[in-house]
């Protein structure tokens, strides 16, 4: 009778020592259920709120600033570029700094965003460099020869007269920026160089630009290719040729001045 008592004892031990071990492995799996489940309700929380913050008018772009602008308005730039009323997270600054561009005034454009609403428009102007006359009407026209609006005072800009040859022109067109460089730079030169000063310059599509001095010498340009040597032989005939035999002078060729 004491063999099977002392085997039964000795199975209940074995028995009980091993429900013993698997007790901390069942609370440590417990415990990581547990954490799984907080975890993925935290983020389910948290992606909630995400939502709702996304949805916010807190980030819905509300506040706009220009920098830059001179000639132009910055409530017409604000309206040109659209970004007001975007969601932070999804506003197309790209597209609204392409807009800005469309307009003549504008030579570059960018649009940034400040978290969480704001951005910023900054551009940069076009400047009148002179003003370009066509079908009776006066143009505003920068140095690459966008024109940028019209005018009824030329101030002290050069005016280039292309009567007949710019007949369809209009704000946002462009025109020779070379005959605008020729009417700035004789300005400068005329009176310092020979005592004169040009009155008309005049520009056509087949001979270029031409000029016309307070003296009644009409100087023939053409184009700026060598300007200052150009400049330079007409400082030289104006030196050697009497004003009264000096009616016009032809220096398209550069080298091979004609006058008469």
């Amino acid at each position: 009778m004491t063999t099977p008592t002392r085997q039964l004892s000795f199975r209940s031990g074995r028995h009980g020592r091993r429900a013993e071990e698997r007790a901390p492995a069942r609370r440590r799996s417990r415990l990581r259920r547990w954490l799984w489940l907080a975890a993925l309700l935290v983020l389910c929380l948290a992606g909630a709120g995400g939502v709702r913050l996304y949805a916010s008018s807190w980030l819905v772009i509300s506040n706009v600033s220009v920098t830059g602008a001179q000639a132009l308005d910055p409530n017409d730039l604000r309206d040109t570029a659209a970004i007001a009323g975007q969601r932070y997270f999804s506003a197309d600054t790209g597209a609204a700094a392409k807009r800005l561009l469309a307009l003549p005034r504008v030579k570059s454009a960018t649009v940034t965003r400040r978290f969480p609403h704001f951005a910023t428009i900054a551009v940069v102007e076009r400047q009148p460099a002179g003003v370009w006359t066509a079908g009776g009407v006066s143009y505003l026209v920068d140095s690459e020869g966008v024109v940028l609006d019209t005018t009824s005072d030329a101030g002290s800009l050069p005016v280039v007269d292309a009567t007949g040859s710019s007949s369809d022109l209009r704000v946002g067109g462009r025109v020779d920026p070379d005959a605008l460089l020729i009417a700035a730079k004789v300005a400068q030169f005329a009176p310092n160089a020979i005592g004169q000063h040009a009155v008309h310059v005049q520009y056509d599509r087949d001979t270029g630009a031409s000029v016309l001095t307070d003296r009644g010498t009409l100087v023939r340009l053409g184009d700026s290719k060598n300007l200052d040597y150009k400049l330079a032989v007409w400082q030289q005939v104006v030196a050697t040729v009497s004003a009264a035999d000096l009616h016009e002078l032809d220096l398209r060729d550069g080298d091979r001045p004609y006058y008469r």
